[in-house]
């Protein structure tokens, strides 16, 4: 897996920040008595030490053995004057001006990248900016509808509570990974559990299936459940939904 050099981090910092400003110019002069420009700089640390502190990166140094060539990594956690190859078990001393590194949590990547994790987060990301008031969420969730049952009947990728309604979400990374049998399912889950609103959340630009799209939306219309397909380019219409009566 590969590792992020902290000066790396610091000049992709300071270039995004030149581009969000120059893209977002802010109306008035700002408070001459604040560097604004050092404080977003000294951000990037506090946020650094917190993915460390969660674990969601590992902060470190990677030294070559000079006598087996393999390349050790050494968490700071681990970090002393005295250094181990943990091949050849060759001893080295640790550089006095150390360029650190930051490797991602793999199972953290693995969850983004291969479960979808990445889109659920998404998901949420979007709808804590519709809140106005309170959201509540719970999880990817498995139903057992008898008493009798041993595997699940059904799944929900999020659950909801948004200002006072729920929603049940079913959360996809692309149109390609949404079949016709999963939108059949997650209408029949709606059906079944009720929330005010039924979104089919997909991480990817497009409108996916036309036909089958109007047909659940028909059907659940009829249960008086709203359905909302949620893209990156089509947020929602109406940002004060009417629940049907």
């Amino acid at each position: 897996m590969h590792s992020v050099r902290y000066d790396d981090l610091k000049v992709d910092w300071k270039a995004y920040r030149e581009k969000f400003w120059e893209a977002h110019p802010q109306p008035g002069s700002p408070d001459q008595h604040i560097d604004w420009d050092q404080l977003e700089e000294n951000s990037l640390d506090a946020c650094l030490i917190e993915l460390r502190r969660r674990q969601m990166v590992f902060q470190g140094y990677r030294w070559t053995c000079r006598k087996c060539h393999h390349k050790n990594w050494i968490d700071l956690s681990a970090l002393s004057p005295d250094l181990s190859c943990e091949v050849c078990k060759n001893s080295a001393q640790a550089p006095v001006n150390i360029h650190w590194l930051f490797l991602p949590n793999e199972f953290l990547i693995e969850s983004l990248r291969d479960h979808s994790v990445l889109s659920l987060v998404w998901t949420i990301s979007e709808l804590c900016q519709r809140s106005r008031h309170s959201i509540i969420f719970v999880e990817p969730t498995e139903f057992g509808f008898t008493p009798q049952s041993k595997s699940p009947d059904a799944e929900a990728d999020l659950l909801v509570l948004l200002d006072g309604q729920a929603v049940l979400c079913e959360v996809k990374a692309s149109w390609h990974a949404l079949r016709l049998t999963d939108i059949e399912d997650f209408v029949e889950l709606a059906r079944r559990l009720r929330p005010d609103i039924a979104l089919l959340a997909v991480m990817e630009t497009g409108s996916g299936p036309s036909a089958n799209l109007e047909a659940a939306r028909a059907k659940l219309t009829t249960e008086g459940i709203i359905f909302e397909v949620l893209t990156p380019n089509k947020y929602k219409q109406d940002d004060n939904p009417v629940l049907p009566s």
